[in-house]
């Protein structure tokens, strides 16, 4: 009564095989759920849009949004990358598909509907317009 025998462990493989092989087919079924949202190089039409939230947070974004919500402001870089990352999390988790950021800081969250990206005078003040709605065409910009 040492070691298992041999045959044991054959049929362990085989049935953790079998495991491996259901698992990877299921999963194989399943899309994947992403939605990109991309960059709106001429602004946005906010007549075709419904303001969902507004936001400001200062407060240097070196942490990722928790629980959906992290502040938007610079990090320890020099970088709005977070804080736009932490914009795109409410943006989501608020139910939205567009989000308008300032790198001083602030986040707006909208709902619009197709044809956002209209031709529009772009912004000056700083602000990036990312969403499901704009076209990618021309751009390299993908979040």
């Amino acid at each position: 009564g040492g070691s298992p025998p041999p045959q044991m462990a054959i049929l362990f493989g085989c049935v953790l095989g079998a495991v491996a092989l259901l698992v990877q087919f299921r999963l194989m079924e399943r899309p994947v759920p992403f939605t990109p949202v991309r960059r709106c190089l001429n602004g946005f039409q906010p007549s075709a849009c419904e303001l969902i939230e507004d936001e400001t947070d200062h407060r240097p974004a070196d942490s990722f949004a928790f629980r959906g919500k992290g502040s938007y402001g610079i990090n320890r870089f020099g970088q709005s990358t977070t804080g736009k990352f932490n914009c795109q999390v409410r943006m989501t988790m608020l139910g939205g598909d567009t989000f308008v950021f300032w790198s001083e800081g602030r986040c707006q969250v909208w709902r619009c509907h197709h044809g956002i990206d209209a031709p529009a005078t772009p912004s000056t003040d700083g602000q990036e317009v990312w969403s499901q709605h704009c076209s990618i065409s021309g751009q390299n910009h993908i979040m």
